[in-house]
């Protein structure tokens, strides 16, 4: 039996894709192992996992989660409270 069959069966017997990335996380997967176990089941590529992912665990869409993070993003672009303008 294959790492993904238990969510693969699921899907095939009618449970949606919400369910199914649900019952993995209560399975004890997490990090990569979730994002490779979702993708593979669901037949996401990256970037719809981050949309999935961000609908699934804020209820937004991926634009509107990032959004949240533009005005650090700014800040460090633009040198702000960083002496020479270098991050590291």
């Amino acid at each position: 039996m294959s790492d993904t069959a238990k969510y693969e069966d699921m899907l095939a017997n009618g449970s949606t894709a919400v369910e199914v990335y649900h019952s993995a996380k209560r399975d004890g997967l997490v990090g990569a192992a979730l994002v490779r176990t979702i993708r593979k089941v669901l037949r996401l590529s990256f970037v719809e996992y981050k949309q999935f992912w961000a609908q699934t665990e804020h209820q937004m869409s991926l634009e509107h989660y990032q959004e949240r993070f533009q005005g650090a993003i700014d800040k460090f672009s633009c040198g702000e409270d960083n002496e020479g303008g270098d991050l590291l």
